[in-house]
């Protein structure tokens, strides 16, 4: 019976959290939901701060390792990921995203893009990193 009511209650929070896990590939952009999520399937966060229409190294980043199959399947069973966009074109955010974004980046104390920061289920980063060259494998 137990079992019966947590798969419930999962596909209920799933279904809720649908809409902000509409980024491809797995990706949310909504990051308090994904902390709800990482909780509730006991998974860690990859939180990604981008700027994904002007920095070079976040699209040699995303081309490079994030959209490739080797990390999208080394990744899945571990993570809830989380995309942080800081786009200059205005058009691809609401006001409210670009702020609740910015309040992250400020919280979180990012300099620059991009930042991959691996965090507990609570939020609570234990690993930081930027681009490297060399694919999902290294």
């Amino acid at each position: 019976m137990k079992i019966k009511t947590l798969s419930s209650v999962l596909a209920a929070l799933a279904l809720s959290l649908g809409s902000a896990f509409s980024a491809t590939d797995g990706w949310s952009t909504d990051f308090e939901a994904s902390v709800k999520l990482a909780e509730a399937e006991k998974k860690d966060l990859l939180v990604e701060f981008t700027g994904s229409d002007w920095c070079q190294p976040c699209m040699m980043l995303d081309k490079e390792i994030l959209s490739q199959e080797a990390f999208r399947e080394g990744t899945k069973e571990r993570f809830v990921k989380v995309q942080l966009d800081f786009p200059r074109a205005k058009n691809l955010q609401t006001p409210e995203v670009r702020k609740r974004n910015v309040e992250l980046r400020t919280a979180y104390r990012i300099s620059g893009y991009p930042t991959i920061m691996l965090c507990d289920s609570a939020g609570l980063p234990y690993a930081v990193t930027g681009y490297q060259p060399g694919g999902p494998e290294k």
